[in-house]
C-alpha cells in the first residue's frame, strides 16, 4: 500500500506576542488534521499561512520573492483587507481548505524596469509602484502611455497600482476602488502641480492590461527614490522608467462566501446599513 504524502504547510507570522500564538496554536491544529508544518518555505509547499496584518502579507510576498503557493491570511492587525479570515475561525479555514471550499483569487503583479547608471534593474510589486524624486521636492517627469506621450508632470510623484493595490497607497490619493475581478492598471499622480506653468493631470488614469507607463526624469541629476508596495529604493542618473504587469502571479485563498464589496464597506465605512 502507498502512503500519500502530507501536504506542507509553512506559517508566516509577524512577531507581535499575539501573532505568534495563533501561530502556535495553528501549528498544533495543522498537524492535527494530518498537514506537515514546515520551519522554512520550500519549492513544493502546498499552502501558506500568513499571520498578521496587510503589512505582514507585503513582507512576506517580498521575503519570499513572491511564492506560488497559495496564502491564506490570518488577520491580527487593525484593517486586515488581504487578510481573509479572523483568528476564531482557523478551524473553519482548515476544514474549508480539506474540502475544496474555497476559490483562488489571482493577482498579477507589477513590474518595473529601470535603466540607471548604464545598468538595468527590475523590480516587483504586489500593490503599487511609487516614483519620487528627492525627500520634500518637486519631481518632474515626461510620461508617457506606451508610445504614446502623455505629459510633463510635475508635483510629489506618481502611482501606478493593481486592482489589490486600489485600496491600499491608491485610495488614499484619491483613486479609485477597483473589483478584483478586472485587469486594469490605474495612474494616479500625487500632488500634482496645475498652475500656468505646469500642467499635469490631476485624476486617476485607467489602463488596459497591456499597457505601460514609461517615465523619463527631468532634471539635471536624474534622482529617483521609488517604493514597491512600500520598501523603498533609491536610484542615480535614472534614463528610464517602464513600468507594467509583470510575468508572475500571487494566489490568494478566498472563502467561498468572500464578498469584495462587502469587505470594502466593512473595512471602509463600518458595518452600520
Amino acid at each position: 500500500m502507498v502512503m500519500s504524502k502530507k501536504e506542507k504547510v509553512f506559517i508566516y507570522s509577524n512577531p507581535l506576542p499575539v501573532s505568534l500564538e495563533i501561530k502556535d496554536e495553528l501549528a498544533v491544529k495543522l498537524k492535527k488534521s494530518d498537514f506537515e508544518v514546515i520551519s522554512e518555505y520550500q519549492p513544493e509547499t502546498s499552502l501558506i499561512f500568513c499571520v498578521g496584518g496587510d503589512g505582514t502579507l507585503l513582507h512576506l510576498v517580498h521575503e519570499l520573492n513572491f511564492p506560488t503557493a497559495p496564502i491564506i491570511g490570518v488577520n491580527t492587525g487593525h484593517l486586515g483587507f488581504f487578510q481573509d479570515a479572523s483568528p476564531e475561525h482557523v478551524d473553519e479555514m482548515i476544514e474549508n481548505y480539506k474540502s475544496g471550499n474555497f476559490y483562488i483569487q489571482n493577482v498579477r503583479t507589477l513590474k518595473a524596469t529601470i535603466r540607471h547608471e548604464g545598468m538595468i534593474t527590475r523590480w516587483y510589486g504586489m500593490n503599487e509602484m511609487v516614483v519620487k524624486g528627492e525627500v520634500g521636492c518637486t519631481v518632474h517627469l515626461s510620461i508617457a502611455i506606451g508610445r504614446s506621450f502623455i505629459e510633463h508632470f510635475s508635483g510629489d510623484g506618481i502611482l501606478m497600482s493593481t486592482p489589490a493595490g486600489s485600496t491600499a497607497y491608491n485610495y488614499s490619493l484619491g483613486g479609485g476602488l477597483v473589483d478584483p475581478s478586472l485587469e486594469v492598471l490605474q495612474v494616479t499622480p500625487i500632488a500634482p502641480m496645475n498652475t500656468s506653468a505646469y500642467r499635469s493631470f490631476t485624476s486617476s488614469l485607467i489602463l488596459p492590461v497591456d499597457k505601460y507607463l514609461f517615465i523619463r526624469p527631468e532634471g539635471a541629476d536624474c534622482y529617483i527614490r521609488m517604493q514597491a508596495d512600500g520598501f523603498t529604493r533609491e536610484f542615480d542618473k535614472v534614463d528610464t522608467i517602464m513600468i507594467g504587469y509583470g510575468a508572475m502571479t500571487l494566489h490568494l485563498l478566498k472563502s467561498k462566501d468572500f464578498n469584495f464589496w462587502g469587505k470594502v464597506k466593512e473595512k471602509f465605512l463600518g458595518n452600520e446599513d
